[in-house]
């Protein structure tokens, strides 16, 4: 028999059921909000896995530095935004005003000068190069971002460093750099390059320069390599490591991999000294045409991204 329902029942079911229908929108919505926030983690900087490994013979016993640059603000107590070591500015002899910087060499191979608004922090540390537009511009066409180790002097007796970073495009001028000198003016150790970027090739994004010295004009026992990893170092993170035992040796890793070494039967030998570390980006200028490549009046803005950097001692 069919029964008939009061008017109040429908009313009271309708209820239930939009009720029941918001439930599950609100859960979709939920679900869709959780993945899109997810996918925006995954995109900071240092959020593809998780820390370094210890390299081979060390432990966390011996880690002096593990900054990850977690947050949004840089750890000033361990960061320097100018370029310089010892704790004094470089800024082309003179020639800028702070809070810029930039090598002190005029006409140099350098086109960027370097500013602190150029580097930020999200969950990973970002060197932004891009067009100038200061009052400097007619010098340096680009401004680009620049980081030191001011809060951690290098123990002479030996240290292992350790980066974890994704290079920009280097097939138009941009010249990444993880490099280090000494930090006191007693030391007479030389400049040397775990990596320099840009260098001519078939695939410039693939190759990674390193060298004991910073350059033929600097040091008379320069040494230097260029090794092609087979891999587009702009595509993802990668480690590239140094381990430094003075009188000894030098060795570059990449990805864990040894790809040079300075050692003390070398010219120049391992000298004893103390070190800093400077991440940098910077832009080539004409005159490294015969062996770097160049900026066009097209090329874009570019980054530098460091998930992580590790001291050992």
């Amino acid at each position: 028999m069919r029964v008939r329902r009061p008017a109040t029942f429908w009313v009271s079911h309708c209820i239930s059921l939009l009720v029941s229908a918001g439930c599950v929108l609100g859960l979709v919505i939920g679900v869709l909000a959780w993945q899109l926030e997810a996918r925006n983690t995954s995109n900071s900087v240092g959020a593809e896995d998780g820390g370094i490994s210890a390299p081979v013979g060390d432990t966390s016993a011996r880690l002096l530095l593990d900054d990850q640059f977690s947050g949004t603000q840089l750890d000033t107590t361990r960061w320097n935004t100018f370029l310089g070591t010892q704790g004094a500015v470089w800024n082309d002899r003179g020639l800028l005003a702070l809070p810029y910087s930039a090598p002190n060499a005029p006409g140099s191979d350098n086109a960027a000068m370097f500013g602190p608004n150029q580097v930020s922090v999200h969950n990973g540390l970002t060197l932004t190069a891009q067009r100038n537009t200061t009052s400097y511009a007619s010098i340096y066409p680009w401004i680009s971002g620049v980081v030191t180790s001011s809060g951690l002097s290098l123990p002479a007796a030996g240290w292992y460093v350790q980066v974890k970073a994704k290079m920009p495009d280097m097939t138009e001028g941009t010249w990444p750099a993880i490099w280090f000198m000494p930090n006191s003016p007693t030391d007479q150790a030389p400049e040397i390059d775990l990596f320099e970027g840009g260098w001519l090739g078939a695939n410039p994004n693939e190759l990674m320069h390193v060298d004991f010295g910073g350059g033929r004009s600097l040091d008379p026992n320069y040494r230097d390599a260029v090794y092609d990893t087979g891999t587009d170092l702009t595509a993802g993170y990668h480690v590239y490591g140094i381990q430094y035992e003075p009188n000894k040796a030098i060795r570059y890793f990449f990805d864990g991999k040894e790809i040079f070494q300075q050692l003390a039967s070398d010219p120049g030998g391992v000298p004893t000294g103390t070190y800093e570390l400077l991440l940098q980006l910077q832009m080539a200028s004409s005159e490294t045409s015969g062996w770097h490549t160049l900026p066009t009046a097209t090329t874009p803005s570019e980054t530098m991204a460091i998930a992580e950097v590790q001291v050992y001692s």
